[in-house]
């Protein structure tokens, strides 16, 4: 079984909230932060009202109770730049099932998708399900995009050893509720791309989104 977790930032919201730790905290005495978050409480009314600091700990919500999979950043990747309706060649560890056909070669296309055995880099979207002369596809973002400047496709296969799939396991077994355990993930990044319209990203907000 093969999940694809798909994940868009298409802006981003600052917010400043200062919080600070008081031992003496009766709520956070309760221990209300689930899965190794940190109980903070709030300045304005403290001690009845806290915030729960999730970071790292693959939870988020409230309490830190609901199964995150956060962006993932391998320490070393391969790149696609400079590049209009383009493709790179993943040859995968092994075969990956889909429907009754097996696939050992990914595409991991500059236009925001993924196919499988035949490079497929075509601009334009199309309505799901494709019809058969199409190669399989996965689709977190399909639009019309140009890897120039800062704008750049990034991919990777991850080994089922590493930390990364290590978090990947731990999200998938709270998240489905069964063990689970990868033998290794094909990780994509578009990073900070725009529609081909706008490729200096003037009027749009750049879009970050990776495939796992």
């Amino acid at each position: 079984m093969f999940f694809f977790i798909f994940r868009v930032v298409c802006f981003l919201q600052l917010i400043i909230s200062i919080v600070f730790s008081q031992p003496g905290c009766s709520i956070c005495q309760m221990s209300p932060c689930q899965n190794g978050g940190t109980c903070n409480c709030t300045l304005d009314s403290a001690p009845s009202n806290y915030t729960c600091d999730c970071t790292g700990t693959g939870y988020q919500g409230i309490n830190c109770t609901v199964a995150q999979l956060p962006f993932i950043h391998p320490p070393s990747y391969n790149l696609l730049m400079n590049q209009d309706d383009d493709c790179a060649n993943v040859t995968l560890p092994t075969s990956v099932q889909i429907g009754p056909f097996y696939y050992k070669i990914a595409y991991v296309c500059s236009n925001g998708l993924v196919s499988f055995n035949t490079s497929y880099a075509s601009y334009t979207p199309e309505l799901f399900p494709l019809s058969v002369e199409f190669p399989p596809v996965i689709a977190p973002y399909w639009d019309d995009i140009v890897l120039v400047g800062s704008r750049e496709l990034r991919y990777q296969v991850i080994s089922g050893s590493s930390s990364i799939a290590t978090q990947v396991n731990n999200f998938l077994t709270s998240y489905t509720g069964k063990p689970f355990n990868l033998d290794w993930l094909l990780w994509a990044y578009w990073y900070n791309v725009c529609p081909y319209t706008d490729d200096s990203c003037l009027t749009h907000q750049s879009n970050f989104f990776q495939l796992v």
